[in-house]
């Protein structure tokens, strides 16, 4: 075989040898396949129910795709399962935030929600208000928080 032929299939080689080792050091660094500290996943979650509001259908796509990821761990369900509890208590997230939420919500482990000690009159009739919102997403939230 010519020399410059075996550079180049080695070349091929090692170039498609250095693509694996890299798919699998991403892979290793890959937030969603490590196991990390509570407060992180809980500001990762927050992040990935944001982009599921973006503009751009592969953002949400990719949310969603990492939020099945973490709700297929057995370390990250029960903590899951109280943010979403928690975030859905929030009259600002968005109906499809919100759908979403409800569906993974229903595979996670049942978690319930301490009602707070107290409510200022204030709050209580800013929730009222945002029972009659022409929003849906908003009404949703004011309704659970309500309840």
């Amino acid at each position: 075989m010519p020399r410059s032929a075996f550079s180049t299939r080695l070349s091929t080689i090692l170039c498609l040898l250095g693509v694996c080792l890299g798919g699998v050091e991403a892979a290793a660094a890959d937030p969603v396949s490590s196991p990390r500290p509570p407060e992180e996943v809980r500001r990762q979650l927050a992040s990935l129910v944001s982009d599921l509001d973006s503009r751009r259908y592969e953002v949400r796509q990719d949310a969603a795709r990492k939020i099945e990821e973490l709700a297929a761990r057995p370390d990250t369900r029960d903590l899951m399962a109280e943010e979403f509890a928690r975030q859905l208590l929030e009259p600002g997230l968005s109906f499809e935030a919100r759908w979403r939420i409800v569906r993974w919500q229903s595979r996670l482990p049942k978690v319930s929600v301490v009602p707070p000690s107290s409510v200022s009159p204030a709050e209580i009739d800013q929730l009222v208000r945002q029972a009659d919102d022409d929003s849906c997403a908003v009404r949703l939230g004011a309704a659970e928080r309500l309840q």
